[in-house]
């Protein structure tokens, strides 16, 4: 489906290209045609052209909200750097974005390719910052996508760096990181139709095609629309992130660079987790002093051989947009009965928690949401309460279950 540019054709191939039934006769083997085609070749969606221009792309947004059935994933790989150069979100384009959330859908927003050179300064493009904005950082600094390079490459060079105390109102800004590089895209003006891309504007559709197979993954899976709440999609994507930051792998909050990580798909089956193991996802309202409590394992000690526990919060907090301060929200890991948590993530700043443990088995946990400064009253939580989403899974890391996973398809947490 060329259009007649070559970045919208490109970024169009890595979530809709699909050769595999031999839509192009040039290429006849199934790894050629695998190798050309995209990541959710069986979506169908709606193709808007802006132009780079601020205005039309906010008459798009404004068409989404229109077409029937609703769109939930809005993929947005153009950027406008002099809209919001302190990343606050608070533009007409970034309450737009945010506008499209409170409708139910979920806009997924190339970091920009500004670099990260300074490490307070944030160099995400309008409308990235938008706190209802799903915002995508890209890695690697190749176009040899090798199974090692897209699983460990360093940060790509020119990825924009996130918030910091002084820019971004202190949030992370950055949710998850993909490989910033394709080749063998289809593309107008290249030889034998396809190209070579790179830069967040090719990590972020793949990060979005990731999101449809989950969806529709999820609704397979249990045959329920919650997944469908944006909110929800958002809680589980960050799951999907390898815990890479800029120095080390993190065991609470987020990376400005990386956000959740390296892209990470998993798999809530039993094909997909490595036994003893099970996946939740759901929501609380949380309140100013309160706690809520999740049990793990309906409260009883987990298997000795289990290992690896992630667990993340979000929040969408509306005030944001108009320069307030968010709701503070803590998680942490606790041992059942136990005063001193097993992990804790605390950024006063963030929309986003998370917390990882590598050793939990044996032992009786349960996670803990914390409000503190709740001052919302229009998350449908009633006053001064705020509604948070939540996802974690647990499993073995030994990679030997007869239904799988193994090592070679998915790595160690």
């Amino acid at each position: 489906m060329p259009v007649d540019n070559a970045h919208a054709t490109i970024d169009l191939g890595i979530i809709f290209g699909d050769l595999r039934d031999g839509q192009d006769p040039g290429q006849a083997a199934a790894t050629a045609r695998i190798d050309r085609s995209g990541y959710a070749g069986e979506a169908w969606g709606h193709v808007y052209k802006a132009d780079f221009n601020i205005g039309a792309v906010q008459k798009a947004l404004d068409d989404v909200v229109a077409r029937s059935p609703l769109p939930r994933v809005i993929n947005m790989s153009v950027s406008f750097d002099g809209d919001d150069p302190t990343c606050v979100g608070t533009t007409p384009i970034n309450k737009d974005v945010n506008d499209l959330y409170e409708l139910g859908q979920l806009v997924f927003k190339s970091a920009g390719n500004n670099g990260h050179a300074t490490a307070t300064d944030c160099t995400v493009g309008s409308p990235g910052a938008a706190i209802g904005a799903f915002t995508v950082g890209g890695h690697g600094n190749s176009e040899v996508g090798t199974e090692s390079s897209v699983r460990t490459g360093s940060i790509y060079a020119a990825s924009a760096r996130g918030g910091s105390t002084s820019d971004g109102f202190g949030r992370t800004i950055i949710d998850l990181s993909a490989f910033a590089y394709r080749t063998l895209l289809p593309a107008i003006q290249a030889n034998n139709g396809y190209a070579t891309a790179w830069g967040t504007s090719q990590a972020t559709p793949t990060v979005v095609a990731a999101a449809i197979d989950f969806i529709d993954f999820y609704k397979r899976w249990n045959a329920s629309n919650f997944i469908d709440d944006p909110g929800v999609l958002f809680a589980n994507m960050l799951l999907m992130g390898d815990r890479q930051g800029a120095a080390a792998k993190l065991n609470t909050e987020f990376d400005n660079l990386f956000g959740a990580g390296r892209l990470k798909m998993r798999m809530a089956t039993p094909a997909g987790l490595d036994a003893p193991a099970s996946w939740k996802t759901g929501s609380a309202c949380v309140g100013s002093g309160a706690v809520f409590t999740i049990p793990v394992n309906s409260g009883v000690a987990l298997s000795a051989t289990v290992n690896d526990f992630k667990a993340v919060v979000f929040w969408y907090d509306r005030g944001h947009e108009t320069g307030s301060l968010i709701s503070d929200i803590d998680l942490e890991l606790h041992n059942v009965g136990g005063t001193t948590a097993l992990r804790t993530s605390a950024n006063a700043w963030d929309n986003k928690e998370r917390v990882y443990h590598s050793a939990i088995g044996g032992q009786t946990v349960e996670l803990r949401i914390k409000g503190y400064s709740v001052t919302t009253d229009v998350e449908g939580c009633g006053t001064n309460s705020q509604k948070v989403y939540y996802a974690y899974f647990y499993e073995d890391d030994a990679r030997d279950d007869a239904d799988g996973p193994n090592s070679s398809t998915i790595d160690r947490e």
